[in-house]
């Protein structure tokens, strides 16, 4: 059996066939009235019971947390969630969930301030481009439209396909792409990439730095205790699930996700299409406590397994103090 994954990998990209989500995920779905929460109430308080050394979540319940928010949820055909709303909506949440502060998720701090400097200089470089005639052609393109042009012509660059890009972002990058020409816009790529350096990802693929260190913070915080993390009414917010998918993957093995909501999002073509690689175990209503607890029990032994293991490999190499 391969060993499992611990919370010090470091994980950079998106969830993907070769990079699954390694955490327990339990969906509760089915239709309204049909028990999910008062199904995810006995099973937090379970957790609470069980002597399992568990960090355990407040319940999150979409329906209220969103209030004054909906619109981020029904974006204008066409166009997707904004990303950075998502994630500090997010982070509100699980501010309240976990009892922590802003100031606790250090990460996705960082991560904020970083896609804002990164923002700053390629506007910035772009500015003064487009007082150079021999890039004239720069002052068509939108300052958002030269992100979806990047994306197109430049391999590797769009990583989060579908996530954090304007209306028809694909085909407007692509349509302005040949407008302008691959060459022109490759010279653009090579200035930005002058100026900004290790900063151009965080300009590019602002989603994927924010989500991916918002779960970073998760999985420091289940250093000592492995975390179970609790959402209601799922279905409030599932417009954004391919950005929560993010911070599941960085989150990492030691933090657990229980999810009540209407859908089952995770199976069909255009689910699979979504995230082909998703690691998860779905369970329809009714589910018995005895089911629930293995489940869990399963999970926390297989943490406790390969602390055990890789604590008992330091003390060999003498990493650890006795």
């Amino acid at each position: 059996m391969a060993a499992a994954p611990v919370s010090s990998d470091l994980v950079t990209i998106a969830p993907n066939p070769n990079n699954k989500i390694q955490g327990l995920v339990v969906l509760l779905y089915g239709r309204g009235g049909f028990g999910k929460s008062t199904l995810l109430k006995r099973y937090r308080e379970m957790a609470l019971e069980q002597d399992w050394r568990l960090a355990v979540s407040k319940i999150v319940d979409w329906e209220f947390a969103i209030e004054g928010k909906r619109g981020l949820f029904n974006p204008a055909p066409g166009q997707k969630v904004d990303a950075a709303e998502y994630f500090r909506l997010l982070c509100g949440q699980l501010n309240y969930a976990l009892g922590k502060r802003n100031e606790e998720f250090r990460e996705y701090q960082k991560a904020v301030e970083a896609v804002q400097n990164a923002r700053r200089e390629a506007r910035s470089v772009l500015d003064n481009l487009q007082k150079d005639d021999r890039y004239a052609w720069l002052r068509k393109i939108a300052s958002n439209e030269v992100v979806a042009v990047l994306r197109t012509v430049i391999p590797g660059v769009n990583l989060v396909p579908g996530i954090d890009i304007i209306a028809d972002g694909a085909k407007v990058g692509l349509d302005q792409a040949i407008k302008i020409g691959a060459d022109q816009a490759k010279q653009l790529y090579v200035k930005l990439s002058d100026r900004l350096k290790e900063k151009l990802g965080d300009y590019l693929e602002p989603t994927l730095t924010l989500g991916l260190s918002l779960g970073r913070d998760l999985s420091n915080f289940a250093r000592n205790f492995p975390l179970l993390i609790f959402f209601d009414t799922y279905e409030e917010i599932d417009e954004g699930d391919s950005l929560l998918r993010l911070v599941m993957a960085a989150a990492g093995v030691r933090v657990g996700w229980v999810l009540a909501g209407r859908d089952n999002l995770w199976t069909g073509l255009e689910q699979r299409r979504r995230s082909p690689g998703m690691d998860t175990r779905k369970w329809s209503h009714p589910i018995v406590d005895w089911l629930l607890t293995s489940m869990s029990a399963a999970w926390v032994l297989l943490l406790s397994a390969t602390s055990w293991n890789t604590s008992r490999n330091c003390l060999r190499e003498g990493q650890v103090s006795p």
